[in-house]
Order: structure tokens, then sequence, then C-alpha cells
């Protein structure tokens, strides 16, 4: 279980995933020793890590969800074959067996190209692909469903210096044409996507650059919205161990106000508009079985927009997420 300065170590990493954790001690009130030994531990049990990701809509990718039924004795199997393959960026399965729901990144028409890579088998008896339209909570806006948060002080503090909002810089979302990553800076994703807390001579090693033209890059990507930091926790580790995914019917006018509404939720740590039969996925996490229930019908149900739900209970997670998509990573 993480105590109260693992909870604010994570949570100042979600501000600012690269702080020094001597910026980090200064503004929890403990020495940079502690929070380096804390993070590392942390990172050791495979609790925390810190990503380094780049905006899709800027290298013409997007995101997609699929959502895999099969027979229940090859749902394992399966669930295997897709962690393995590199497109993959996360997998899980259902509680009942019968599910496996992964994300992969693809441009936005590739559907049809990604339903040919699955699995042949007639052990898999159902698929559909679910595109991100628009993202209302996760990523650079992230889970903040702690049993002990920081004080708006302490997040203040941690934002300071970071132009433009609780999140900084990368938080932005930006517009524009669309960015071609060249060999070097597919090598500098590709560390980031492995450790975004990568030192800067780290990143000179494994790109080829100088030490000073790899901390311009960084900060050129970082300052231009082209990269963002995420911090991928497993909420077990805090007392919550029931993980769903609902699946709601949502009218396209009420879209933006029912995202906004969800991304207020302390139990939803990703909500996103998405292609497909639903209109609106969310990932939420809780203490148990009841505090999903209590979530449902006192939180989401309380929602009117919100005309029909699914709720898939999540089993485990076969795949964490990773940072950088196919086809840039190698």
């Amino acid at each position: 279980m993480c105590d109260e300065l693992d909870q604010w170590i994570v949570q100042a990493l979600q501000i600012d995933g690269r702080a020094s954790f001597s910026r980090i001690g200064e503004v929890l009130g403990v020495s940079a020793q502690t929070v380096a030994r804390r993070y590392r531990r942390l990172r050791g049990a495979r609790v925390l890590r810190v990503i380094g990701k780049p905006y899709l809509n800027l290298i013409g990718q997007a995101a997609w969800m699929l959502r895999i039924t099969c027979v229940p004795d090859a749902t394992e199997r399966i669930a295997g074959v897709l962690a393995a393959r590199p497109d993959t960026n996360w997998v899980q399965l259902s509680s009942d067996g019968t599910e496996i729901v992964c994300g992969l990144r693809a441009a936005p028409d590739q559907s049809q190209a990604l339903l040919a890579k699955l699995p042949r088998t007639p052990r898999v008896v159902g698929v559909t692909g679910h595109c991100v339209l628009r993202r209302f909570r996760g990523g650079p806006a992230p889970w903040t469903g702690w049993t002990r948060p920081l004080t708006e002080e302490q997040r203040a503090e941690l934002s300071r210096g970071r132009a433009d909002g609780p999140y900084g810089p990368s938080a932005r979302r930006c517009e524009g044409g669309v960015t071609r990553l060249d060999e070097v800076d597919t090598a500098l994703f590709e560390v980031l996507a492995e450790d975004g807390r990568s030192t800067v001579s780290e990143l000179a090693a494994r790109t080829g650059l100088s030490e000073s033209a790899a901390r311009r890059r960084l900060q050129e990507h970082t300052d231009s919205g082209l990269l963002y930091f995420e911090v991928d926790f497993d909420a077990r580790a805090i007392g919550m161990h029931t993980q769903a995914l609902l699946w709601l019917s949502v009218p396209p006018a009420a879209l933006a106000s029912t995202g906004a509404a969800l991304a207020t939720h302390r139990e939803v740590a990703f909500a996103a508009a998405t292609s497909g039969r639903y209109s609106i996925v969310v990932a939420v996490v809780c203490r148990d079985t009841d505090g999903l229930y209590t979530y449902l019908s006192e939180a989401a149900g309380t929602i009117p927009e919100i005309t029909g739900v699914e709720t898939v209970l999540v089993d485990r997670t076969v795949k964490r997420q990773i940072g950088l998509p196919a086809p840039y990573a190698r």
C-alpha cells in the first residue's frame, strides 16, 4: 500500500513528470533523497511509471479501442497474443472471461486494417472498433481520486512556472498540421516511452545528439505541445480494487456537457467521446463493487443526458500502456 507521501510524490509527477526530486522534496517538505528512494521503490514494484507521449493528432494518428468477444477458454491466449504485439498500447480482460479490450493507435482511416490484424481464429466471435474522438479525462488531465490529495498550495507551488493551467505547457491541446517525426525524434520518443524521466545524458546517448541538442529538442517538443508526460499508476496500491469500463449512450448535442460533467468525478480515470454504437467510454476506479454501485447510482446516474450504459468489470490488465504508437515504434 502507498502511504501519504507516496501518493503526494505520484501527484507531483502528474503535474510535472520530469520535476527534479529536489523540487518535489522542497514542496513536500522532505529531502530529495527520500523522494528518490520512494520513487525508485514504486517504479521497481511496477506501481508507477512516467511515460512520454506524442499528441496523436499532431503526428496523424488516432487512438482506437477494440472490444473483442471470445469463447471463454480462448480469452487468455488471445489476450497474450495481442499483448505481444508492438502496436497495442494496453490490453485488459473482462471479469466474465469473454471479452478483451485493447488500445491501439493508427491513422483515423485505418479501422479495417486494425481489424484485419487480429488473430484469425474461430474462437473470436465478435469485434468492434471505437475511435477516440475527444478526450475529457486522462493523459495530461489525470485521475484525481486520491485518498491523500495534495493541498491547493502544494499544487500551485508545483505548477509554478508552467505557463498555461494546472498541468503545465504540455497540457495544451494543439491544432495544426501533421508533424513528421524524423529518425532522431523517433529515437527520442522511444526512450521517453520506456521512461519519461530518462536523463538528458541517456537521451543523448540513445539518439546520437549532444546533451545540449537533446535538451533543446526535448524542451521544444514539450513547449510546442507535441510531447506530454503521463503517469501510469496502479490504483490497487491505494486500495482501489474495482475497475470498470462504462459504455454510455449520449445524444450528440450533449457530448461536450456530459464529458465535462464526467471529468469532474473523482472515480473517473479516463473519459472520451468515441465512434461506434456507444458515444462515450469511461474508465472508473473504485474501492470495491459497492463503491462502483454508488458511483453508477449517485454520480453517473444523475446526468440526465445519459440514456443507456453497459458496465464491463475489468478482471486484470495483461499489458499496461506504452508511449510511442506504431508505426513509429521500431
